[in-house]
C-alpha cells in the first residue's frame, strides 16, 4: 500500500509550525519516512500523512 506524502509546507501548515521547524524536524529525524526530492526549485521535503498526523496529536513543549 503506497502511503500518501505531503509537502513540508502544507505540512508546516497543518502543525502550526514554521516551514524551518519542519526543516529542522526532518534533519533531526522526526520524520523517519520522510524523503527530500529535488527540482527546479531546489529541495522539497514529502512526509507520509500518517507521521504529520500523529505528531499533531502530540501536545508541543515550549522551550524555557
Amino acid at each position: 500500500m503506497n502511503e500518501r506524502h505531503i509537502s513540508g509546507h502544507k505540512a508546516s501548515r497543518l502543525l502550526g509550525v514554521s516551514p524551518r521547524t519542519i526543516s529542522k524536524w526532518f534533519q533531526e529525524g522526526k520524520f523517519p519516512n520522510a524523503f527530500c526530492l529535488e527540482n527546479e526549485c531546489g529541495q522539497t521535503i514529502r512526509i507520509p500523512e500518517s507521521e504529520v498526523q500523529a505528531l499533531k496529536q502530540q501536545p508541543f513543549k515550549k522551550n524555557a
